[in-house]
């Protein structure tokens, strides 16, 4: 239906300074300067799609449109529009085609809406029968019977864009372009575009091409979205699958970025007052922390759990009892593996800032690369650690039906080390946490990597570490046998 392939667009625009002498010098001399619109833009847009276009403000959206429209002319690049390029066959495509700008007026300011109706109707030459038709149903889906003898300038904004809907679909045209078109509209009045808007791509089959600011109108019309930023489209994808995955990910890693921070900045104003008080030098911790951030995903005993819980609540725990696998082996390498792919995703911006920040809050290298390759080590022992431990929190499930163990997570983190590094710890307190399964999970990577742990300490470390993945395992393995012997799934 429309396929855009490498579309160029410029302008030329014409600036001055101020002042007289700079207005009289520009009569003969002007500076001018290129704007450019758009860089190869391409995209394609299937029959019947409802797509958003989105962008701030001179991204591009409404020259896009006007490309499409037939309306501009690019400077390269191709656009086919249902056998037709718009620009060239501008007559023929024209009719095809719909169009409502929401800061324009197709209708006649001083005449009743319905004689601006009866004048678009002679401009496209539809027939009598068939505006007649489509007059009653825009009338009845849009409310419009009460103001159809009211000259345009006598309108609310919101009438006068039901109006500029209405007018732009007498002749039934195959594609709508709606730029901005409910701008400045109330609550209500949006409610009843987007359901008209809705109602007539469920019905016709009509094509509709969405511009706004208000991402309400985009996720509540469209599934599909283009973001264009500086002339290129940066974006094609589904809203929710895309935006908002985008945006959690984004958030996520502005929050690791601020709590990484402010726990250093917190700890160096102690470190200020007396540094040789503390169990560790001032960049080990900070290279526990930024290592901490990067890893967050890897290491920490909350949140990422895999579907094992939600497949337990949920009652679809009845098609893994229905094939012939091991679910404890599944949800435990799924869970790993979701683990391991939101740390790969997340980590690289944060090491890569950590390392040029300036010193003293630059992350650093191990000392050697056996100090590292001890890292690696307990980082594969410590993931294995925490996902056993959250195999068995999922498991849980079966006996408390709740998705979330608040504080016995919270509790999980605190011994682990996720809010304090363990060698801070009051002397007789530290001693026992350093001997449960949580201090096997983020505590002894993060403790080798930044050389607080090293040598002999290291090698007993990593052994305490494979000694509570293995009791763990074990553990979780009896509660899953134990578990599914009395597991009850209802309805069909």
């Amino acid at each position: 239906m429309i396929t855009l392939q490498g579309i160029n667009k410029s302008f030329r625009v014409a600036k001055r300074s101020s002042g007289f002498g700079n207005a009289v010098k520009a009569l003969f001399s002007r500076e001018i300067e290129t704007v450019q619109a758009l860089r190869d833009v391409s995209f394609t847009i299937g029959s019947g799609e409802m797509v958003g276009y989105i962008g701030p403000n001179g991204a591009g959206k409404s020259t896009t449109i006007k490309i499409m429209c037939g309306v501009l002319t690019p400077d390269s690049g191709q656009c086919d529009i249902d056998g037709r390029t718009p620009w060239k066959q501008r007559l023929r495509h024209v009719r095809d085609i719909g169009v409502v700008f929401g800061q324009r007026s197709q209708l006649w300011w001083d005449v009743p809406v319905i004689d601006s109706f009866e004048l678009i109707r002679d401009i496209y030459r539809v027939d009598g029968a068939l505006y007649r038709r489509n007059l009653d149903e825009m009338v009845a889906l849009l409310d419009l019977s009460e103001i159809l003898k009211t000259p345009a300038r006598s309108l609310s904004l919101g009438q006068r864009m039901r109006c500029e809907i209405a007018a732009s679909l007498l002749h039934s045209p195959k594609i709508l372009f709606l730029d901005e078109p409910t701008i400045g509209l109330d609550a209500v009045s949006k409610l009843a575009v987007r359901g008209f808007i809705k109602k007539l791509n469920a019905e016709h089959q009509t094509t509709v091409i969405l511009t706004t600011h208000d991402m309400q109108d985009i996720e509540a019309l469209t599934e599909r979205v283009l973001l264009i930023g500086k002339g290129q489209i940066l974006l094609d994808g589904s809203f929710s699958a895309s935006l908002q995955y985008r945006a959690a990910a984004l958030a996520g890693l502005t929050t690791q970025f601020a709590w990484g921070f402010m726990e250093i900045l917190a700890f160096s104003a102690f470190y200020r007052a007396n540094p040789a008080a503390f169990p560790m030098e001032f960049s080990q911790l900070v290279s526990y922390v930024w290592i901490q951030q990067a890893f967050l995903a890897l290491f920490a005993p909350w949140g990422f759990t895999g579907s094992a819980t939600e497949t337990i609540v949920s009652g679809d725990i009845a098609y893994d009892l229905a094939r012939p696998l091991d679910i404890y082996n599944r949800w435990f390498f799924e869970t790993a593996a979701d683990r391991m792919s939101r740390a790969a995703l997340r980590c690289a911006p944060i090491l890569i800032v950590a390392f040029i920040l300036p010193s003293p809050f630059r992350m650093t290298l191990p000392s050697d690369w056996l100090q590292f390759g001890l890292f690696l080590l307990s980082a594969l022992l410590g993931l294995c650690v925490v996902t056993t431990y959250t195999m068995i929190d999922s498991i849980s499930t079966f006996y408390t039906m709740s998705r979330y163990n608040v504080i016995f997570v919270i509790l999980a983190d605190f011994l682990a080390g996720g809010y304090v590094p363990l060698p801070f710890f009051p002397e007789p307190f530290r001693q026992i946490a350093e001997l449960l399964p949580f201090a096997a999970m983020q505590n002894m990577p993060l403790r080798i990597y930044s050389g607080n742990i090293a040598g002999a300490d290291a090698l007993r470390g990593l052994g305490l570490q494979l000694f509570w993945f293995a009791a763990m395992l074990a553990g979780g393995k009896a509660l899953m046998n134990r578990s599914l012997k009395c597991v009850v799934t209802q309805g069909g």
